[in-house]
């Protein structure tokens, strides 16, 4: 399958960063943590993992006087929005950094209200505050009485105290909205917790999922999902079954225990929309559907085909997520992958080829990595070296062929000047010339035809010249476990006749690459072919030219 990473535009970049600033505050205690403390007083230990360490060494936190306590939801809500300010004011261009970063960013970033941004964290404040007064108004919840005994869940909220330690005594006594914020303080992932590294993972280990906000202080959670915007996109089509994905997943790994409700909150007015929850047949169909297509996704033989682009009616809603109506637009005009499938290309006007011609075009749908080479076997004795590696003696001289990931089976039985040939052989350039590798997926064949097809390395045409459409990038620095680093960076192109991805690594990366944005049309010259899960691939060295037409 071809991978297309979504374009990254400035409002997914906020929604991230949004989540993580409520997060934050609802971390935080309004008893130890004054309102304008700085951005990072409270940081959660975290394991080699990226999860956080119970045994590491945890913030020392003192008790503020009484007096700057908050006493009711007014100066509660006052305190939270204060750290929100602090927090957002210092994520804000961490953000942007981030974005502006990032390989496949969309958009504008000048096009962010920040009075907006800020407006969306304190509706999600008011709403925890909403939900908090359930335990305000009734004393008798079993919260209540967990936070006297100091007794926390098996997987407590984050709360910037260890899990293996009591909570404070001034905690575990604390009434009124202020003993609510710690009895109701609901799991989310801990602000500083590596990126997807506390997820909740299938049994199965097929499905996986990342709960937003998880409340606890019923006898069932209520499941929340945050949304930074009003709700009214044709995305909202898609959330009841995120959120019913949710609610499966919490019954798989919770005893079957069903969750109480799930509700989207957006944020941008607020607007709480309930989703219904299912009953178990509804559950076990919902289930052996989502299965069913994990499985058909990583088959093994899976194809393009088997996954038809069907494009439904774009759909709009009011604010809230409701009262869906269709709309008259276009879907492939707005959808990631519209230059990959064959609706979407019926919609793309393609440039024309530039004028320039090296004789050395190809469109990708020409592109071949296999090949077969012939040829009497020599210098056999380099098999047994730790790179091994042969000969192929014609007519034209020697061929030299590399063995890798063990090569053909039977080339050890080979004789020494046997005539044989070695099918789906690779070629790849190096400083001398380029040679022939054959690994794993070769074939060796003995007593072959003579007069067969076959790579001969003094004719063969080693470099090309591309064109195409970037559609998707890549880029970032891969660390190995001996501490090397190497940057890579790759290209998804498409051009009238297909797709293929140029890849490039360490000092072979174009000095142009940092420039590059999806759209562009790029022209490629003295790229060769390599291979990836057995699928052509552009290889960049620095024999290899890149620019933006």
């Amino acid at each position: 399958m071809d991978q297309v990473r979504p374009a990254f535009s400035p409002a997914m970049a906020i929604g991230s960063m949004l989540e993580e600033a409520v997060a934050r505050v609802l971390r935080a205690s309004p008893m130890h943590e004054n309102s304008g403390a700085p951005h990072g007083v409270l940081k959660t230990p975290i394991c080699p993992d990226g999860r956080p360490d119970s045994k590491g060494k945890w913030p020392v936190r003192t008790l503020l006087p009484i007096e700057q306590w908050p006493s009711d939801r007014e100066t509660l809500e006052e305190w939270a929005s204060l750290r929100l300010d602090v927090h957002l004011g210092a994520m804000m261009p961490l953000t942007q950094m981030a974005w502006e970063s990032n390989a496949n960013r969309h958009g504008d970033w000048e096009s962010l209200d920040a009075s907006r941004i800020a407006e969306m964290g304190r509706n999600a404040i008011s709403l925890h505050l909403d939900e908090l007064k359930h335990l305000v108004d009734d004393s008798s919840l079993l919260c209540w009485q967990r936070l006297r005994d100091g007794v926390r869940e098996q997987i407590p909220a984050p709360d910037g105290w260890s899990p293996d330690v009591e909570l404070p005594p001034e905690v575990c006594s604390a009434t009124g909205w202020l003993g609510a914020w710690f009895a109701g303080r609901p799991w989310f992932v801990d602000p500083d917790a590596a990126l997807f590294s506390m997820t909740s993972i299938h049994p199965d280990a097929w499905f996986a999922g990342e709960f937003d906000f998880v409340y606890r202080w019923a006898e069932a959670p209520s499941i929340i999902d945050l949304k930074a915007s009003d709700g009214t996109g044709d995305f909202g089509r898609g959330y009841p079954n995120q959120l019913t994905a949710y609610a499966w997943l919490w019954k798989e790994t919770h005893d079957g225990q069903t969750p109480l409700s799930l509700r989207i909150w957006y944020l941008d007015g607020p607007h709480v929309k309930e989703v219904p929850i299912p009953d178990d047949m509804g559950f076990e169909a919902w289930a052996q559907q989502a299965e069913a297509l994990h499985l058909r996704m990583f088959d093994s033989n899976r194809s393009i085909s088997q996954f038809p682009a069907e494009p439904s009616a774009m759909v709009r809603f009011q604010p809230g997520g409701t009262d869906e109506v269709r709309t008259d637009e276009d879907r492939c005009t707005w959808c990631d992958a519209r230059l990959l499938c064959e609706h979407g290309r019926s919609h793309v006007t393609w440039p024309d080829p530039p004028a320039l011609d090296t004789g050395r075009w190809k469109t990708f749908d020409e592109f071949r990595s296999r090949w077969t080479a012939a040829g009497h076997a020599m210098s056999l004795s380099s098999l047994r070296d730790r790179w091994p590696e042969f000969s192929l003696k014609d007519d034209e001289g020697h061929q030299r062929v590399f063995v890798r990931q063990g090569g053909p089976e039977g080339l050890q039985e080979v004789d020494l000047g046997e005539y044989i040939s070695i099918s789906d052989v690779r070629v790849e350039p190096r400083y001398r010339g380029p040679v022939i590798i054959a690994d794993d997926l070769s074939t060796l064949h003995r007593n072959p035809d003579p007069d067969l097809e076959r790579v001969e390395l003094n004719t063969f045409q080693m470099r090309y010249s591309i064109h195409g459409i970037a559609i998707s990038l890549t880029s970032k620095l891969l660390e190995f476990d001996d501490g090397r680093t190497n940057p890579m960076w790759s290209v998804r192109l498409v051009d009238a006749s297909g797709t293929c991805e140029a890849i490039a690594f360490g000092d072979d990366v174009p000095k142009i690459a940092p420039s590059i944005r999806r759209g562009d049309h790029l022209l490629m010259h003295g790229i060769w072919i390599g291979e990836r899960f057995g699928k052509p691939q552009i290889r960049l060295d620095r024999s290899s030219s890149v620019m933006v037409i």
